[in-house]
């Protein structure tokens, strides 16, 4: 996904996160809140989550949101092996068709290319 986590993915993902009475007893602003107190800085420190805003005259892009590094380390360490919850994988955005080599997870490489080393040709 890059650097910036859309709007709509973190929307569509967190029911998966959340158990059904949690879910359950959310307002209907409950997005806009969560973005907030997630965004709001605390003693001079970004929050856990850093709005980012696209910048003109690129592309019509919608404003996302940048995980604390701190956080995206200790999430890689601590839930290494462990897969996301289902509706992490309803709300991903389509992969591209084009993939980079080196990455094994792609359906798009053939398996010869994504291994490392010389290839035949």
């Amino acid at each position: 996904m890059g650097v910036a986590l859309p709007v709509a993915f973190l929307e569509a993902a967190a029911p998966g996160y959340l158990a059904g009475a949690d879910w359950d007893g959310l307002g209907e602003d409950w997005l806009e809140q969560a973005l907030a107190y997630a965004a709001a800085p605390c003693k001079g420190v970004r929050g856990p989550l850093t709005r980012i805003r696209p910048r003109p005259p690129g592309k019509a892009a919608e404003p996302g949101y940048r995980l604390a590094d701190y956080l995206d380390q200790h999430g890689r360490r601590a839930h290494r092996g462990l897969l996301p919850p289902a509706g992490f994988w309803d709300a991903r955005p389509p992969r591209p068709t084009a993939c980079c080599a080196r990455r094994p997870d792609c359906a798009s490489t053939p398996l010869r290319v994504a291994t490392p080393g010389p290839q035949p040709t």
